[in-house]
C-alpha cells in the first residue's frame, strides 16, 4: 500500500514538474519576444533621432538665429570640438544652449558665448586669443 502512495505522489510530482516547465518555457518565450520588440523600438528610435537631427541641421540657419554650434564654439576659442563639448560648455557660467537636441546637436546664442569668453580669466590655452 505504501508503494502505491509513493507511485501516486511521484506521478503527481512529475506532472507538476512538467506543468511548471511548460509555464517557464512560455514565460521565457514571452520575455524573449518582449526583449526583441524593445530592441526593435530602440533601433527605430535611434534612426528617427538621427533623421530628426539631420533634418534640423539641414534647415536650421544658425546665422539667422544669431547662434553658433559646438564647432563654432571650438573655432571661436581655438580649441578642438571635443574640448569644447567636454570641457568649455560645462564650465560654470557658460550659457545654456538655445537648441539642445543631443550632445552633437546644440547651439548657443553667439552674443552670450562672446560675453562668457570676455569675462573669463585667460588662464586656459583655448581662451588665450584676442576677440
Amino acid at each position: 500500500m505504501m508503494a502505491a502512495n509513493y507511485d501516486v505522489a511521484l506521478a503527481h510530482l512529475l506532472e507538476l514538474i512538467s506543468t511548471t516547465r511548460d509555464r517557464l518555457e512560455r514565460c521565457f518565450a514571452t520575455l524573449n519576444h518582449l526583449l526583441t520588440r524593445i530592441s526593435e523600438i530602440e533601433r527605430m528610435q535611434k534612426v528617427s533621432d538621427m533623421r530628426a537631427r539631420a533634418t534640423l541641421k539641414q534647415y536650421m540657419d544658425l546665422e539667422a538665429l544669431g547662434a553658433i554650434d559646438t564647432a563654432g564654439v571650438a573655432a571661436l576659442l581655438h580649441c578642438s570640438r571635443h574640448h569644447a563639448t567636454s570641457r568649455v560648455t560645462k564650465m560654470p557660467g557658460f550659457p545654456k544652449p538655445i537648441v539642445n537636441l543631443s550632445q552633437k546637436t546644440r547651439a548657443w546664442d553667439r552674443d552670450e558665448v562672446l560675453a562668457f569668453v570676455k569675462k573669463r580669466p585667460r588662464r586656459r590655452r583655448c581662451l588665450e586669443h584676442k576677440l
